[in-house]
């Protein structure tokens, strides 16, 4: 009688994969692996997030009602587009992910090359309940990580007291005087600069001049 009931009132289901369970799913989209070849801008720009919570409390079930949705650990990706040529990404590098001040390891999994962009898709490789439930996310990629700058001793100068170098102003292509800061190691050839704790004086895009005692002030510097 016991097993005709459960007969009656359960049935089991098997999941051809295992991974995280979550109350959570997404209505309106889903793109699986093997569609990752055919995203494009336009079909990233037209993804919201619509996922919706499934009512686990005095719900009746029937069985064609979703009760959960799996996650496959391996197979979860971030996608996003970039302009040609660009070459920001090559395919196995890895790179952190940030959202929500967490940083989160991911690599390069593959770039797609579409007729006027790149798709990058980028493969999460840690456990993440944000992830998880996010369909559409704002986030960093932190693909370069720079520590601090190694600058030649011959290329800082003394002004006003104060230790710095002479870089590329972008605007009118003179040079100016930036403060290397006091955060910083010397040795015999170079002078080490903490980026992170300098980030008020030089940028990381600054252009520096290796031999300031050169300089004429009345003449542009170009690349």
């Amino acid at each position: 009688m016991l097993k005709n009931q459960k007969q009656t009132y359960y049935t089991d289901y098997k999941a051809p994969i295992s991974g995280v369970a979550l109350f959570k799913y997404d209505k309106n989209f889903n793109i699986s692996v093997d569609q990752l070849d055919d995203i494009d801008s336009k079909m990233l720009d037209s993804i919201e997030n619509n996922f919706i919570s499934i009512d686990k409390k005095d719900h009746k079930v029937s069985q064609d009602d979703v009760v959960l949705r799996l996650i496959d650990l391996n197979q979860v990706y971030i996608c996003i587009f970039q302009d040609k040529n660009k070459e920001i990404f090559k395919e196995g590098q890895d790179v952190k992910v940030v959202v929500n001040d967490s940083e989160i390891d991911a690599k390069v999994e593959k770039i797609y090359d579409k007729k006027s962009e790149d798709v990058v898709a980028i493969k999460i490789m840690e456990q993440n309940a944000i992830i998880y439930n996010t369909r559409v996310q704002e986030f960093g990629i932190i693909y370069r990580k720079i520590q601090g700058f190694k600058i030649p001793i011959e290329s800082v100068v003394e002004k006003n007291k104060k230790l710095g170098v002479y870089v590329i102003d972008e605007e009118n292509k003179m040079p100016k005087f930036v403060n290397i800061g006091e955060d910083y190691y010397k040795d015999a050839k170079y002078y080490y600069v903490d980026y992170n704790k300098n980030k008020e004086s030089l940028n990381l895009y600054d252009r520096i001049l290796l031999y300031p005692n050169f300089i004429n002030k009345n003449i542009k510097v170009s690349r």
